[in-house]
């Protein structure tokens, strides 16, 4: 059975005996007596040896004795125990067959020995049938009550025995089913056992959350992510319901749905799990899965081009690894793999090839009891890495000893069949093609023997291998490999899908050589036709397609007589391809699978096929869609990065001429700047996961986008392949459903466009065929609690509407925001801030309004006391989901005190009343920490600093009788303070820097945005902080924190978004369509 959620669960490697999940019920004893405790007069002494007289099958107590004598000799397996066992297994089978009714249940229990011990001398086809027959045995009888529940309300005793036998042949059966790499019947069968055990126990049991899991990584396995996401949602569900807080299923749960997650793209959603899950096992004293959780997140952070992060992650695992398993372990090379990846993705050639070096000792000479599967997925990932560097010969090497490990393992045929396609790959890129063609074709034996013959990448693979036969000249072949591929790629994909079309187009040629004119002309304009439909008559795709038709129409004495398309669309594929002599070889990558130590499998741009315990995941950038199985495609050897050096520019290289402009090729940019914003009355909580739509109102303060903002970006070209996004330097994925529903909202709304200077002209229906690239750059901490992301995506939204001449709704473009991040609906205004909750399910009320513009309150400071700008350990999107479903003080909250809060709080905004704002946002602030310590587990955002900064406050408040400053604290340790006017921020930043001094001796870079605040201080250098005296309220010396506090940011209220003209502040060039320095 699958075993991904629990560490070092790695693939069997040889047959392991029967296991299936926790038996829905207490196992009872047999109905029939045996002969060891059967109270009658014991029968006559049976003999073992085969020839017993067929007769003797008769004896009602031979089947049970037999049943017995079957698991001893399995037990003792001595003396050729195990083809005894199996003797007497299907002998007890025989007998107990003859008993007829009455005896199903001891039947089937011998046909599940019998299975077990086929499937122990590896013999899984032989036992398919048998356990066909067990699951056969126990299926209720024609006339009896169709309904299991009511089976087992008629007749407990029997249904629970019944339920018990069904449940274990099932899953016994979907394991061997499993093994043999048939896993759409093996998820059938898991299918079945879950609900015989769901009506046996009912759908909230604990033990169906096991099965649960059990039947998600089945999903998983077979990349069927959302199927495998919903069976973990409810296990999950089942498990916190049911265990103590923090427990090891929950955690299991957790790990389990990082990974479904992360192959769906939601990398913010992956590390969430996987930081509560590594919380768990922390709290539990498992340092090991600790260690491999770490890898996990270094994996994510990879995927987030979070690289130092990732770094340190790996790091930290490694250094516990080595101490718990030695330093020869594969646990320990699967790390030294995953930190040549990230180095050779940053461009650190040498460090890359060095941490490879290093993994292949280990795998040399690994520790005793070293599973092969772990050292052959490693070695599949540094072949990838090879590859990458234009190591084609040592990249074979490595897939060579691979192959070797696994090819007489059972249950590993797919993942041996995703070695030799990718072999055949590397093959034919040096030109090696019969050897080429003789690994595809061990490759395609053994998906057509594992049932994979109908999957899309089956289809792939039979192209790739005519592609091989056309350069041996064996031209019929490949006319058969091509048609088998063409059949299976129109029922998979469809006639337009891009692989169809290749397909399509390397069958023409095909027909062509073998003079089946008539033929090709007509596979030729059915693919003219699609692809003018989809990339525009003057694509260069397009055009060799028509050169081609045109010379066979012509060949033919024919013309080609339909319509031709105007040249209104000029767009490029986003397809790379090859020809060699007419045919096309697609050479779009994808991967094939690696397997890491910590039995989370992740994704390796060398892998060709996905195995049943091998999956897609971020760590590669190149992963294919989700729900999909992997895909091959011939392709070129990558070119290698070019190494940062001194002076580098942050972002990723480019070739040169990837993105140089060309005549009919533009760029079309605009760029914007929007502020962050803080909220004091507190958004926490949401009713609507999907939609961001939250529990209550809340109300915000807009900070000037001179001090705190994100600038961002946005270019359209017809060139560019996909969209692509770079946040602070580093390219991120964009698959992630919030950026998509705010593009794709965009895009709705999207209008003509025209620019006279450059001759450009886009009409609206055309946006949704170009693809945008984004650069974004925050001024502040990312992920700290001064919501960054708030910035952000109302910048994306604001500056994608300028670019594409959205209607200035400012009301509808919060509404876009907010499907990004809930906050940053706050920032497309500027002063201060209202979002309302709305009360329609489909959020179209839940939009900000501007209760006052910035200029209402002019005279408000506000000082931010930088504490730390680490990202936070729960991001906000898990915390506010464990409130709402744990906290009660949540609801409370939100449906009593904040709408009369709220109300007053307008009140206090609109008279200008300080006394009564900051009464009610330290209030509020206090409160809704308090709902995180409320949440189970509790959630703490604050840290000791922000307790002190605290006390000063209330301390000074209390003694003048009113309150002086007002504080508020988001999700993180860093304290906003407003002061009513510049004369109290004056004295507060002499407090501030009484007890949290500098820690170095450079004042004025301590203190960020408006730096005049220090001189109004009196604090000009150094030794004026060191003067200042201790603040009059406290009454004892006050101790102080040096260093506590890494930097202050002095601002006031700023208006909205902008739009920013100057060409030198833009984020992308404008002409070669990326981010400046690259």
């Amino acid at each position: 059975m699958p075993g991904l959620a629990v560490a070092d669960n790695s693939p069997p490697t040889a047959a392991p005996p029967p296991r299936r999940l926790s038996s829905p019920l207490p196992r009872r004893a047999p109905s029939s007596p045996s002969p060891s405790t059967s109270s009658r007069a014991k029968p006559r002494k049976l003999s073992l040896q085969p020839e017993t007289d067929e007769a003797a099958l008769d004896n009602p107590d031979l089947g049970p004795f037999l049943l017995k004598q079957a698991r001893d000799a399995m037990v003792s397996g001595e003396g050729g125990g195990t083809a005894r066992a199996l003797e007497f297994a299907e002998r007890a089978a025989r007998a107990l067959e003859r008993r007829g009714e009455g005896a199903e249940l001891e039947l089937a229990m011998s046909l599940h020995v019998a299975a077990a011990i086929h499937c122990g001398l590896g013999r899984h086809a032989d036992a398919i049938p048998v356990l066909e027959r067990a699951v056969a045995v126990v299926t209720p009888p024609e006339g009896y009550n169709d309904s299991l529940e009511e089976q087992l309300t008629e007749d407990q005793q029997k249904g629970e025995e019944w339920a018990l036998a069904a449940f274990s042949g099932w899953m016994q059966l979907g394991d061997t089913h499993a093994m043999l790499g048939r896993m759409d019947e093996s998820i059938a069968c898991y299918g079945k056992g879950l609900e015989i055990q769901m009506a046996a126990l009912g759908e909230r049991d604990p033990r169906v959350a096991e099965t649960c899991r059990y039947l998600a990584e089945a999903h998983v396995q077979a990349l069927q992510f959302d199927e495998a996401e919903k069976l973990c949602r409810k296990a999950l569900e089942i498990h916190r319901e049911h265990s103590a807080p923090a427990s090891l299923e929950e955690a299991s749960d957790r790990r389990l749905m990082a990974l479904i997650l992360e192959a769906k793209g939601d990398y913010d959603g992956a590390l969430e799990h996987l930081v509560l899950a590594s919380m768990t096992m922390v709290a539990n004293g498992r340092d090991i899965e600790v260690a491999t959780i770490d890898v996990a997140i270094g994996n994510t952070y990879l995927a987030l081009a979070r690289f130092d992060e990732a770094v340190f992650s790996y790091q930290k695992a490694l250094t516990v690894l080595k101490s718990a398993r030695g330093d020869d372990h594969p646990s320990v090379a699967s790390v030294f793999v995953r930190l040549a990846d990230l180095y050779h993705r940053t461009g650190r050639l040498r460090e890359s090839k060095s941490y490879c070096e290093n993994a292949l000792r280990v795998y040399a000479k690994p520790a005793p009891g070293a599973a092969p599967d772990e050292v052959a997925g490693g070695l599949m990932e540094i072949a990838a890495i090879y590859e990458a560097l234009g190591d084609l010969d040592e990249a074979l090497k490595l897939l060579q000893r691979a192959l070797k490990l696994l090819e007489d393992s059972p249950g590993q045929w797919s993942t041996v069949a995703g070695i030799e396609a990718q072999m055949g790959v590397l093959y034919y890129m040096v030109g090696r093609y019969a050897d080429s063609r003789n690994s595809f074709d061990s490759a395609v034996a053994k998906l057509r023997a594992s049932g994979e013959r109908k999957s899309a990448f089956f289809g792939v693979l039979l192209n790739q291998m005519g592609l091989a036969c056309v350069q041996l000249f064996k031209i019929d072949e490949a006319a058969q490999l091509f048609e088998e591929a063409r059949a299976v790629l129109e029922q998979e994909c469809g006639t337009s899908h891009p692989d169809t079309l290749g397909v399509y187009s390397n069958l023409a040629a095909i027909y062509d050589a073998m003079g089946r004119v008539e033929d090709a002309i007509e596979i030729l304009e059915h693919v003219l036709k699609v692809r003018e439909e989809k990339l525009g008559t003057a694509n260069p795709d397009v055009e060799d397609e028509k050169k081609r038709l045109v010379e066979l129409l012509k060949e033919a004495g024919r013309s080609q007589n339909r319509k031709q398309k105007s040249l209104e669309n000029l767009f490029m594929t986003n397809s790379l391809r090859v020809k060699k002599d007419g045919l096309l070889a697609v050479v779009r990558a994808a991967p094939m699978c690696g397997v890491s130590q910590d039995g989370l499998p992740k994704w390796s741009r060398a892998d060709a096929v996905g195995s049943r315990t091998k999956i897609p995941s971020s760590s590669s950038s190149e992963s294919p869609p989700a729900g999909r199985r992997g895909e091959l495609f011939l392709r070129l050897p990558p070119k290698p990065s070019t190494p940062h050096g001194a002076g580098a520019s942050p972002y990723p290289s480019h070739s040169a001429d990837s993105m140089a402009a060309e005549e009919g090729q533009w760029v079309l940019m605009a760029t914007g700047r929007s502020p962050t914003n803080i909220a004091v009355i507190k958004y926490w909580g949401k009713r609507d996961e999907a939609l961001i739509l939250p529990v209550n109102d809340s109300i915000s303060v807009t900070l000037d986008p001179d001090h705190l903002s994100a600038t961002t970006t946005v270019a359209v070209s017809p060139s560019f392949p996909s969209d692509r996004m770079w946040l602070n330097g580093k390219d991120i994925s964009l698959s992630g459903g919030r950026f998509q529903n705010c593009l794709r909202e965009i895009r709705k709304r999207a209008r003509d466009v025209e620019d006279e200077k450059k001759g450009i002209r886009i009409k609206k229906e055309d946006w949704d065929k170009l693809h945008v690239h984004i650069a974004s750059y925050n001024n502040f901490p990312t992920a700290a609690g001064l919501a960054s992301s708030a910035a952000g995506f109302a910048c994306l939204v604001f500056t994608l509407g300028k670019l594409m001449n959205v209607k200035e709704d400012y009301g509808e473009l919060s509404s876009i925001a907010r499907q990004g991040s809930g906050s940053a609906c706050r920032s497309i205004y500027g002063g201060f801030v209202k979002w309302c909750m709305g009360k329609n399910n489909d959020g179209s009320d839940s939009i900000a309004v501007q209760l006052a513009d910035e200029a209402h309150w002019n005279d408000l400071v506000i000082i931010i006391a930088v504490v730390s700008s680490k990202q936070k350990e729960t991001s906000s999107t898990s915390g506010m989901r464990d409130s709402v479903e744990t906290s009660p003080l949540l609801q409370y909250r939100a449906q009593t005190i904040v709408p009369n809060r709220v109300l007053k709080m307008e009140e206090a905004i609109k008279s200008r009343n300080f006394e009564s704002f900051a009464r009610l946002t330290c209030a509020d602030s206090n409160q809704f920490h308090a709902v995180c310590m409320d949440t189970s587990p509790p959630i703490f955002y604050m840290n000791d600093t922000s307790h002190r900064i605290i006390s000063l406050v209330e301390k000074w408040n209390q003694s003048e009788g009113t309150p002086q400053i007002a504080y508020t604290f988001d999700a993180g340790p860093n304290a906003v303070l407003i002061a009513p006017n510049r004369k109290n921020a004056t004295l507060l930043l002499q407090k501030l820097l009484y007890c949290f001094p500098p820690q170095h001796n450079d004042l004025s870079s301590y203190m960020v945005g408006d730096k005049s605040i220090l001189s109004d201080a009196g604090l000009n250098s150094m030794e004026d902080v060191e003067a200042l005296p201790a603040p009059a309220e406290m009454k004892t010396p006050t101790q102080k924190y040096k260093g506590d506090v890494s930097y202050f940011i002095c601002s006031k209220l700023g208006a909205g978004p902008k739009v920013i003209t100057e060409e030198t502040q833009a984020l992308i060039d404008s002409v070669t369509g990326l981010p400046k320095g690259v």
